[in-house]
């Protein structure tokens, strides 16, 4: 295509296209955190977090447009090279997300058990028994509690299923 005198990519040179990035990084920064994609819970379901980034692109997307537009008017950049950004950033965004999610769910089978950071808790009952909730639902950060003790006086160590029950004292 080169050679028949059609343009790859719409890009004359590197230092006139540059002011940019300015523009678009902070502009996706913006719109990823007032939507939300970078508390943690997000990850927990792969329909939620394609549609907020699709989102959140979008909205970063428009952010940039409107800024360049504002900037530099109607002849601020090539329009072929804003498509091109929207669209490639828009899908290496999406994969990104999914990779990562995918890494934090499934990457804990790959590793020996072997690996496990075994932890021992000191705290109320009702601290431990919420930390061990959380740890059911996230198994992948591959944590073994050994002992459950009570910081007031009172033991408590954790049963096989995981319950907590008072220990006899000696």
């Amino acid at each position: 295509m080169w050679w028949y005198g059609f343009p790859v990519l719409p890009i004359n040179s590197l230092g006139a296209n540059a002011w940019l990035l300015p523009i678009a990084l902070p502009a996706w920064l913006i719109a990823f955190r007032f939507l939300g994609l970078y508390h943690p819970t997000i990850n927990r379901s792969a329909g939620n977090l394609i549609v907020r980034t699709l989102k959140g692109h979008l909205l970063g997307s428009l952010i940039m447009l409107n800024t360049i537009f504002i900037m530099r008017g109607f002849a601020g950049a090539s329009r072929m090279l804003l498509a091109l950004i929207i669209a490639i950033g828009g899908a290496g965004l999406l994969l990104e997300k999914v990779a990562v999610m995918c890494m934090i769910r499934y990457g804990g089978r790959f590793r020996r058990q072997s690996t496990a950071w075994r932890v021992l808790l000191v705290g109320s009952k009702s601290d431990a028994e919420n930390y061990l909730e959380l740890l059911r639902e996230h198994p992948e950060w591959n944590l073994e509690i050994v002992d459950v003790i009570s910081a007031s006086g009172e033991e408590t160590v954790r049963e096989t299923n995981g319950d907590l029950h008072p220990a006899v004292q000696h």
